[in-house]
């Protein structure tokens, strides 16, 4: 099962995409999960504000393969589609289509729904004011976590 940082955090929420954290969050070994909008003509890393340009080198193979574009508009979905990335977009469906694996990712907000090899289950929601580590949530293997909890993920993993 391959770890997602939820926006670059590794021990719990507190990360809006910094990227010190993103590339520490990358350098531990754990994919990201970032989110990306247009905006004064370029594409823009940020969930609730806008932090900072997206890094050229973040979007070249081999790094680009890391992330998991969360697109915020039909423009970024499409651009960063065109590039070849690996995004998804959605808003209040059940879930969203990753492209370019065809993968579903699974909004918290939407249990129980079926997991399966083909499931990115997004557990970043749930964790704050639960326990850091909720395998209770996941109950079959999905493809991916994403997760603002990776390291406790990555121990939960190796030891089961």
């Amino acid at each position: 099962m391959k770890i997602i940082s939820h926006r670059g955090n590794i021990d719990g929420p507190g990360s809006d995409c910094e990227r010190d954290r993103v590339e520490m969050a990358i350098d531990a070994g754990f994919y990201v999960e970032l989110d990306v909008r247009r905006a004064f003509n370029e594409l823009m890393i940020g969930h609730d504000k806008l932090l900072y340009k997206l890094p050229v080198d973040w979007i070249r193979k081999p790094l680009a393969d890391r992330f998991w574009f969360h697109a915020k508009d039909v423009a970024t979905f499409n651009e960063l589609g065109a590039l070849g990335l690996r995004v998804f977009m959605h808003t209040d469906e059940p879930f969203a289509v990753v492209f370019p694996e065809r993968l579903k990712w699974i909004h918290p907000v939407h249990n129980p729904v079926v997991y399966d090899r083909f499931t990115v289950k997004d557990v970043a929601v749930d964790v704050a004011g639960y326990p850091r580590l909720d395998v209770t949530s996941v109950t079959h293997s999905p493809y991916a976590i994403c997760t603002d909890w990776p390291n406790q993920w990555k121990d939960y993993e190796n030891n089961k």
